[in-house]
């Protein structure tokens, strides 16, 4: 990344990065603040130091969820339409078909086939790569928009309207009860998370959207555009200023 910042001559560049992005983004403004303009994370909070998975009780919580919570809708491989339009229903958005295109191979009749963006191996050595987040020598302002719930009061906005759609509605008390701790420990993990990152020695802006997807910048893709065109507005008035 420094290398691209380099040959393209960039002054300070505000960089956004989306899930395991925010380990490059970390080290980034940890090692070379004075190179950046600042830091955007979507949905990219979850650090490696605290790992949910690494803790028994949060997965046994998260085994008792209702199946539907725990397994993504079966996509649609019959073409890149079918899985476009499956998308569309089931999340509310769908991806580029050049994102597609990357992801899987696609067989003469356009039927979707095998992923080859990636392979397991290297998936499981970006994890065993990865670093816990120390963001208290980040020296630019950070602006994280987060696909989680606003219940708890730990962000500076949270985007909610009438008409969102839940991502499951519980069939019965049981099922209400569980998801209810399921989401208390969860959001446990993401306070302590976000505690972490105001450590950072600039400004902090947390946006919390919970109806969103992982891939937010797709399923609001308006309300994300908004936060960051504001958030490097600002950037650029105080630069001014100063």
């Amino acid at each position: 990344m420094l290398s691209v910042i380099d040959a393209l001559d960039l002054k300070r560049p505000v960089l956004v990065g989306h899930s395991m992005a925010g380990g490059e983004l970390t080290t980034l403004g940890d090692q070379h603040s004075n190179r950046l303009g600042g830091l955007v994370y979507l949905d990219a909070l979850a650090d490696p130091g605290t790992k949910t998975t690494d803790d028994a009780a949060f997965m046994a919580l998260y085994d008792r969820l209702p199946p539907a919570m725990r397994s993504a809708p079966v996509p649609d491989l019959a073409s890149i339409a079918a899985y476009r339009a499956k998308q569309l229903r089931d999340d509310g958005f769908a991806f580029p078909e050049s994102e597609l295109r990357q992801l899987f191979a696609i067989g003469a009749d356009g039927r979707i086939l095998r992923y080859q963006a990636s392979t397991t191996a290297v998936h499981d050595a970006i994890g065993a790569g990865e670093k816990p987040r120390d963001y208290s020598v980040i020296r630019v302002p950070i602006l994280a928009i987060s696909a989680f719930s606003c219940a708890r009061g730990t962000e500076d906005r949270c985007i909610e309207r009438p008409g969102d759609i839940p991502r499951y509605r519980p069939r019965s008390d049981a099922e209400r009860a569980i998801i209810a701790q399921f989401d208390a420990a969860e959001a446990a993990y993401f306070d302590r998370w976000k505690a972490r990152v105001r450590a950072a020695k600039a400004s902090v802006r947390f946006v919390d959207i919970p109806s969103a997807n992982h891939f937010i910048f797709l399923s609001h893709q308006s309300d994300v555009l908004e936060e960051i065109t504001d958030f490097v507005a600002h950037l650029v008035r105080h630069k001014s200023a100063g």
